[in-house]
């Protein structure tokens, strides 16, 4: 029994230090932002290390679209940088009021979100849609960002969630590291 007692002791040593290592990794890899990019190049932004990419794909009556994401989410907020590549017939049938209308409706019912401004505007010096919205995540009241950008077919949206009370600009550093090519 009394050898036991070290080894347990050694162990349990050995597991705070993984634990605090790990912590400590963890926390500085969400400090270190990361340049992600647009399949064709033309358009990129930061995100914290650490996020995790997904697709979706949609059938639609014009056919299968695929959605690209790549999300941080922490400390009870959300930066995400997407794309999608519309269909021809999306973007003849009303360019990109109709393709920033999509996005707009899709961010709003992927996170229950209750619309409280919309505007067409400039971005990085190109046409964009800017979405202001609330929602509840993690049964807490949230405040909401997202920027459209249509670039070819290319549909790039960036957003930002975080609780109400912040004080900070939702996702200030995400949009300011956002470049146009």
């Amino acid at each position: 029994m009394t050898l036991l007692y070290p080894i347990t002791r050694a162990v349990r040593q050995f597991v705070i230090v993984v634990a605090a290592v790990s912590l400590t990794l963890g926390i500085a890899h969400a400090d270190q932002w990361q340049s992600v990019k647009g399949p064709d190049g033309k358009v990129s932004a930061q995100l914290p290390g650490g996020y995790e990419q997904f697709e979706r794909n949609s059938l639609t009556p014009v056919g299968n679209v695929t959605t690209v994401v790549k999300r941080y989410e922490a400390k009870g907020r959300i930066l995400g940088f997407g794309y999608t590549k519309l269909p021809k017939v999306v973007l003849m049938m009303g360019g990109e009021k109709r393709a920033y209308g999509i996005a707009k409706s899709r961010m709003l019912n992927e996170f229950s979100a209750t619309e409280t401004g919309y505007r067409l505007t400039k971005f990085k010096g190109k046409n964009a849609g800017e979405l202001l919205f609330t929602c509840d995540h993690n049964g807490s009241p949230h405040k909401g960002k997202a920027i459209f950008i249509l670039i070819d077919q290319m549909l790039y949206v960036f957003n930002a969630i975080e609780p109400i009370n912040t004080k900070t600009d939702v996702g200030k550093r995400l949009f300011a590291s956002v470049q146009v090519k």
